[in-house]
């Protein structure tokens, strides 16, 4: 590697290192992008949705930075023992779920689905457990599984199989990546295989086996053929997705954006890459790009498995949805983030303030 891009390289993550360079830069952006939604507001002023949602990201931004300089150290490690738990219980309950849906038990716990959430579908092989969707629901499980995956002992071994389920059976955007990350991570793959065939045993009587095969044949295949042919006509999900992408005809509305809300007919509908362009054009799109960015770059400076796989799965999902920046979830992130970045420079500060060995 030629030594001015080394240089370049270095200087980089030293910037990415800097935990008060990074809170400020998020707040700077934050904040740039409430004022550019403003100003699309005067030129626009149809939806004020865009001006809620980036005021909610600046707060959001506040908050977590006052958390960064006021909470002790040993609170983020509570935090990560408290998004492995929620994780865990909501495992249990996606499992549940499918048992009822296959008429194995009853529980009613697909009440959470049809009757809280009021989602229009049950589907068969998809479950949220007690999060609002399947996306939210397997981008937590997710987030849980990168925190486990530093740990090396059999209690994440475990956790990690029983975490994996509410993905597996979750959103295919971060299915396509727990594959590799249970292959990197076998133990856990066969925890899930164990779980998986324990409850196939424990059930002979109802359709649990039949919803196993459903649900590879007609749901992991059709995802794996999506990725390997690049082809979204083979998939009604990817058809509904490309049909969301319909581009600014005007160099107005590609600079400022329509002022719809997402889901008008004029709307970017569900993936962020589209709500933001459609909606405040492409300055307010490069602000949250950029956000969403530095969160996926911090977790892949740590260069684990786990968060690497992670990061690339958020950086897809703003193609799909709007995750990373979504309310709750964008302060868990930027939490994590930020107090990561932090702990890594403490143990090099520590490093280097070490004598050296004569």
């Amino acid at each position: 590697m030629p030594s001015t891009l080394k240089s370049m390289l270095d200087w980089f993550d030293s910037l990415l290192a800097n935990r008060v360079f990074m809170m400020r830069l998020h707040a700077l952006l934050a904040a740039s992008l409430l004022v550019w939604t403003l100003l699309t507001y005067t030129i626009s002023p149809i939806s004020a949705e865009p001006i809620v949602s980036s005021t909610r990201l600046l707060i959001e931004t506040l908050f977590v930075i006052l958390c960064i300089h006021r909470l002790p150290v040993v609170w983020f490690e509570r935090l990560k023992v408290l998004i492995i738990t929620i994780a865990s219980i909501n495992s249990i309950i996606v499992i549940l779920q499918l048992l009822e849906t296959t008429q194995c038990i009853s529980t009613n716990l697909n009440w959470l689905i049809t009757d809280f959430w009021q989602l229009p579908v049950n589907e068969w092989t998809r479950k949220t457990g007690f999060f609002n969707g399947v996306l939210t629901s397997s981008l937590f499980s997710f987030f849980a599984l990168a925190l486990l995956a530093r740990e090396r002992n059999l209690k994440a071994t475990l956790l990690m199989g029983l975490i994996a389920i509410p993905i597996l059976f979750g959103a295919r955007i971060f299915l396509l990546f727990l594959i590799p990350l249970l292959l990197i991570y076998w133990r856990s793959l066969l925890t899930v295989a164990a779980l998986l065939l324990t409850l196939a045993a424990l059930t002979p009587g109802c359709n649990f086996k039949a919803m196993l095969y459903n649900h590879y044949i007609h749901r992991i295949i059709p995802a794996l053929s999506v990725v390997s042919k690049t082809d979204l006509s083979q998939d009604y999900s990817s058809k509904a997705l490309a049909s969301y992408y319909v581009f600014p005809e005007t160099a107005k509305e590609w600079l400022f954006g329509n002022g719809y809300s997402r889901y008008a007919p004029q709307g970017g509908n569900d993936p962020a890459v589209m709500r933001w362009l459609r909606q405040s054009g492409l300055p307010a799109l490069a602000l949250v790009m950029a956000i969403s960015g530095l969160i996926c770059l911090q977790l892949l400076r740590t260069r684990n498995w786990g968060h690497a796989l992670f990061a690339f799965a958020l950086g897809l999902s703003v193609l799909k949805a709007e995750l990373i920046t979504a309310t709750l979830l964008y302060s868990l992130l930027l939490l994590y983030s930020l107090s990561l970045t932090s702990r890594l420079d403490h143990r090099a500060s520590e490093t280097l303030s070490q004598p050296r060995a004569r």
